[in-house]
């Protein structure tokens, strides 16, 4: 029988928000749709996100929070890849099929150890030149820290930024080598030295550093023990103008003046071959590699050169005109090494890096401080800085394209970060003479270094006051979902707000935090679809560093749940996900605000309710409806209704039906035990996730009852 006066009501879940009453807020306002994301064929209908599964294990055999082996989909187990590397990962990026990062050390204690793995053969790329004093103290898992940085600024290096580097007379920061670099050249030894002196390269020149030697390559060569590397290097700039006798041979008489003259400086002038050097030097007789053109009394001599490299360990023999090799790592091979910049060594140990216009740019201090062009390593002149601001430190920079406002093309720029301060954008470079900064206009930062990320619209980034983007056009966004219409609250509550993680890929913002308004201090994450412009969550795949990779169309992340492994996470949901994460079967929540009030000022009175659900006969959801106080006014099972699809390999002829289709949506009736009366209430509904499933509208029917009192 029809209720009387009812009103049909439909509640369509639009996304969760921070609004515990929905009636004033946006229509379709969740509490949790916890494990949901929304169905990218129906609006208004949301199904299970697909489980995150692991695609590499840094050490021992990975195992579940409840201390159980953790098993492959096929049921092997994991098996140890990584037996280098402790567990805890604090920093990623991926680069191609590569993904580059910081994880503890199992080797070196303590440390923190580069780690390369090739996402496409399934295995980690093995990197030389590790060793301890090359590698930073690590930090402790929990707190807020300094977030470590992985940085590809070329296709030669990449980049390892760390506060755990000690600085002064350890390294400031590291790289790997992937250059696949080679130069061969003379140099002079002396026993007990770890200078190299006299270096005259290939190229006939004295300017190592102009031939691409640089910090972290491996040295050989006579007199130079094994594992020897390039600390620093300085081009020559010893030049010498003098006088001389030449006879036609490689001998030189009488000069002038020597000194400072040593083997392997170059000699020109108008008696002289090009790529002539000296081979030794006595009193003022100086012997050359090769012959003079002819014979000249008081003939005009250059002597230039003077270029030299520091290495790692001393040399053990005397020589000169040795050959020596430098040598970089390559694709196959990265080599690392960690040290300072080189010529014009960075004051303090950087916070972040950034690549732009082919160089790279550091955060030291309130400073901005650039490379040379191709040359991350290299900085050639003091001046290569800029001061941002006032005192502050610089926490993190990014790339920003924007779009120009006189050609209608994109222009690249730089944003700098200082804390919760207003941004700062750079543009241009130096080589063109119109390098510049400029504030953005009533920007505010954030504390969370890790939650910035390059999105199609722009620069996403948790605020200080939420999710704000810096748009194409370089001007900055109000908070995303504050004012009851989004998430917000759990960001402004983080107990660690830089240990919040972000990243984007597949049209979603997902970022992880730990909410220290709750009572148990949950880490999630919450899911923001830009297309929809909706949140969901909260998410139980929380992680501690997350960086999308595959062109885009996944995330790889380090989860909080299992330390000493690497997950990869899609938000789309296809036929072959899995939902079993972690070893246990993911559960979804799906549950309203409280639903809006009738503005009749009496209570409402409900006995028909449907909702819209797509489950098979082997799902059992628990669907419970909570007053405004809390109480619960009853809680029953709804069943699904449609057959579980066959798999290959799995169906049993004869008693499995054979092309099963997947469940449809429809209405199922919710068979409350008793009428549900109540002034607002809530509406959640739970149940084991499983691909196909979906859930949708709610509907009731709804009458307003003639009092204004709860019934005892």
């Amino acid at each position: 029988m029809a209720l009387r006066d009812a009103q049909n009501v439909v509640f369509t879940p639009t996304g969760v928000t921070d609004s515990l009453d929905g009636t004033n807020a946006p229509p379709g306002s969740m509490l949790s749709l916890q494990n949901l994301c929304p169905s990218y064929g129906t609006s208004g209908v949301y199904v299970p996100r697909p489980a995150a599964t692991p695609v590499a294990v840094f050490g021992g055999m990975l195992q579940t929070e409840a201390g159980q082996n953790l098993l492959t989909e096929s049921g092997n187990l994991l098996l140890i890849e990584g037996s280098d590397y402790g567990g805890v990962v604090s920093a990623m990026i991926v680069v191609g099929t590569r993904a580059y990062g910081w994880v503890a050390s199992a080797t070196y204690p303590g440390k923190d150890a580069p780690f390369c793995y090739d996402l496409t053969a399934q295995q980690f790329v093995p990197i030389a030149g590790v060793s301890s004093a090359l590698l930073p103290a690590s930090q402790a898992t929990t707190g807020d820290w300094t977030p470590p940085q992985v940085c590809a600024v070329t296709n030669s290096y990449i980049l390892f930024l760390h506060p755990g580097f000690t600085g002064g007379n350890g390294p400031y920061f590291g790289w790997l080598d992937i250059s696949s670099y080679s130069q061969t050249m003379l140099a002079d030894t002396t026993s007990g030295s770890n200078v190299l002196t006299g270096i005259v390269t290939s190229q006939g020149t004295s300017a190592p550093i102009l031939q691409g030697v640089q910090p972290g390559q491996l040295i050989t060569g006579p007199g130079i023990p094994a594992g020897t590397y390039v600390v620093s290097c300085a081009n020559g700039t010893f030049s010498l103008n003098t006088t001389g006798n030449t006879n036609g041979t490689t001998t030189i008489s009488s000069v002038a003046n020597t000194t400072g003259v040593i083997a392997g400086m170059a000699v020109s002038g108008p008696q002289f071959l090009a790529g002539t050097y000296v081979t030794n030097v006595s009193g003022t007789t100086v012997t050359i590699n090769q012959a003079a053109l002819g014979t000249a009394t008081g003939a005009s001599i250059n002597f230039s050169g003077g270029g030299t490299i520091t290495m790692s360990a001393n040399a053990t023999a005397t020589a000169v005109n040795q050959s020596v090799t430098a040598t970089g790592g390559t694709y196959a091979a990265p080599r690392w090494g960690a040290g300072n910049t080189n010529t014009t060594p960075l004051s303090q140990v950087p916070t972040c890096c950034a690549g732009f216009n082919g160089r790279a740019y550091f955060g030291v201090g309130p400073y901005l401080v650039y490379s040379d062009v191709l040359k991350p390593l290299q900085i050639s002149f003091s001046s290569q800085a800029l001061t941002i601001g006032d005192n502050t430190s610089i926490t993190a920079i990014t790339s920003v394209p924007l779009t120009s406002q006189l050609t209608g093309g994109v222009q690249q720029s730089l944003t700098v970060f200082k804390d919760g301060g207003a941004l700062t954008q750079i543009t241009g470079d130096a080589a063109t003479s119109n390098l510049a900064q400029n504030t953005v206009a009533g920007s505010v930062g954030t504390r969370a270094p890790n939650t910035i990320a390059e999105t199609p619209y722009g620069t996403a980034f948790i605020a200080i006051d939420g999710l704000r983007v810096l748009g194409l056009t370089g001007t900055l966004s109000e908070p995303i979902g504050s004012d009851g219409t989004g998430v917000v609250v759990p960001f402004l509550n983080a107990l660690y707000p830089t240990r919040m993680a972000a990243a984007y890929a597949e049209d979603i913002y997902r970022v992880t935090v730990q909410n220290a308004a709750l009572p148990s201090q949950p880490i999630y994450e919450y899911w923001f679809n830009f297309q929809k412009r909706s949140w969901s969550g909260p998410h139980t795949c929380a992680m501690r560093v997350v960086c999308p990779y595959a062109q885009g169309s996944a995330f790889l992340g380090a989860p909080w749940a299992a330390d000493g492994v690497l997950w990869q996470s899609s938000v789309l949901p296809v036929a072959s996900s899995s939902y079993v994460e972690n070893g246990q079967q993911l559960t979804w929540t799906y549950q309203t605000s409280l639903l809006p009030d009738n503005r009749n000022g009496s209570y409402n009175k409900v006995i028909q309710t449907n909702l819209a659900l797509a489950v098979y006969s082997t799902d059992n959801l628990l669907v419970t409806c909570t007053d405004d106080a809390g109480n619960t006014l009853d809680a029953v099972n709804v069943a699904g209704f449609s057959g579980s699809p066959s798999v290959w390999g799995s169906a049993v002829w004869g008693s499995s039906v054979w092309g099963s289709s997947a469940a449809f949506l429809r209405e199922l009736p919710v068979p409350w035990k008793r009428p549900l009366i109540f002034r607002q209430a809530s509406v959640s509904v739970t149940g084991a996730s499983a691909g196909g499933q979906k859930i949708g509208n709610l509907y009731a029917k709804v009458q307003p009852v003639p009092w204004n009192f709860a019934l005892q």
